[in-house]
């Protein structure tokens, strides 16, 4: 991360916050002092900034023409297909992406971006109002941005900083582990914090919102018993969204831009025959289309629109107690608790009139490919698939390469997948003294 990054960070929260309508009285326009923020009237611009930086990093910014979190994440694994013609995109797209991929470079920017946004805000409601549900919401953003860097990007991602004076601080890099163990810690704050703002709306949003992102930590971590009794008491009318508009281009929703309008992004539909019928199945969670246009690459392909997202203007869920219940339907199968997950599973499926399911005759395995199926069709295009991806390959998994992520023939150019399964950190990071590359592939 570099000092350009963090430096926009601080500056581009506070833009972010007066585009949303909050305001600082400065002397001069475009300029902030540190002395306009020295007060809790500062708290809902750093706030609003925050947000502003998050939902960019998270559904992407269309103004910038920068994709998302969830745009590269389903990309990678097999929610989208590229089809545009800008060669970075279907690397990924391949998995064949380099360390000096621009995607992944501004991927990677806007995400360390929104973490130093949403940690520099929490330093100020820490001084200023510790005990406000603000204050956990930003924490908890912070998190979230943690995990993301840890569910797309290979181990070694260095968390660079900026010290009280303003001067950079070069980060260590961070294995896997201790990616998810930092997001862990922001989350238990955020906790700490929502149950101290007392019993209001906003802190009970705050509180579901941190008992949802410590469970998808603790997954991270391969403590799947721990994160189901850390949803437990999470609703399952439960949803924190990411807000979008039309304000700006860079506060639209682009995952209906990117895909629906500019045709750069298509659904995939059994991609690299392991991908889930995403169109297919027909299925009302994720509700697909066929356009009657190509993809703006120009191969002779219908282009599948998503319409889960229909306008520039629709929200998108980050946590929500259906995926509450899929952290405690996996933890139930972990244990041995195959009608605990099937109960759980059905009452999801009975709120979106779905038929119900069985596990008569399936072995674990089958039961376990199920629960992922019913992942991918709630969660979809919600920035947890490359994460579920990941977590296939590892304890207490151990799922090959080739049983979950696309292999074969590529759709077009003649190409074949790659085995990629983490995104390489970029090599701007290489400035950084330590910084020594990829730690391992997953």
């Amino acid at each position: 991360m570099t000092f350009r990054t963090l430096r926009r960070a601080a500056a581009g929260s506070l833009a972010a916050g007066l585009l949303a309508g909050c305001s600082l009285d400065v002397a001069t326009p475009g300029i902030v002092d540190p002395d306009n923020l020295a007060d809790e009237t500062s708290l809902p611009t750093l706030r609003a900034g925050a947000l502003g930086d998050f939902g960019a990093a998270f559904g992407g910014d269309d103004n910038a023409g920068d994709e998302g979190v969830i745009l590269v994440g389903g990309l990678r694994a097999d929610e989208f297909l590229n089809r545009d013609t800008f060669e970075e995109r279907r690397d990924i797209d391949l998995g064949t992406a380099r360390i000096d991929n621009g995607s992944l470079r501004d991927l990677f920017r806007n995400i360390q971006r929104a973490r130093r946004a949403s940690e520099f805000a929490g330093s100020r409601y820490r001084e200023l109002a510790p005990t406000d549900a603000g204050y956990a919401e930003v924490l908890s953003l912070a998190g979230y941005s943690t995990l993301f860097l840890g569910e797309l990007f290979c181990p070694g991602v260095p968390f660079s900083d900026l010290d009280a004076s303003g001067r950079f601080v070069y980060g260590a890099a961070l294995g896997r582990e201790q990616i998810f163990q930092r997001a862990l810690a922001k989350f238990d704050s955020a906790l700490a914090v929502a149950q101290a703002a007392g019993s209001g709306t906003a802190a009970t949003a705050q509180v579901n919102l941190a008992r949802v992102g410590r469970a998808r930590a603790l997954l991270g971590l391969g403590r799947i018993a721990e994160a189901r009794t850390a949803v437990a008491s999470v609703p399952t009318a439960f949803a924190y969204n990411v807000e979008y508009s039309e304000n700006t281009g860079r506060q639209n929703n682009a995952i209906y831009t990117f895909n629906n309008v500019r045709r750069r992004w298509g659904v995939a539909d059994r991609e690299g025959g392991v991908g889930l019928p995403f169109f297919t199945a027909n299925d009302p969670r994720v509700r697909v289309t066929q356009s009657t246009r190509n993809g703006l690459d120009g191969v002779a392909v219908r282009i599948l629109n998503q319409e889960k997202y229909p306008a520039r203007t629709t929200s998108i869920r980050l946590a929500s107690g259906t995926e509450a219940r899929l952290i405690e339907a996996e933890g139930a199968l972990q244990a041995g608790e195959s009608g605990a997950a099937l109960t759980l599973l059905n009452a999801l499926r009975t709120s979106a009139s779905l038929p119900a399911l069985a596990f008569t005759g399936q072995t674990a395995a089958q039961q376990r490919d199920l629960l992922f199926r019913e992942r991918g069709f709630w969660l979809y295009a919600e920035s947890q698939r490359l994460g579920d991806f990941r977590r296939l390959l590892r304890a207490p998994y151990n799922l090959t390469y080739a049983q979950v992520f696309p292999t074969g023939a590529y759709f077009k150019q003649g190409r074949v997948y790659s085995e990629q399964p983490s995104l390489p950190i970029p090599n701007e990071e290489e400035n950084n003294p330590n910084f020594s590359g990829c730690t391992a592939a997953n």
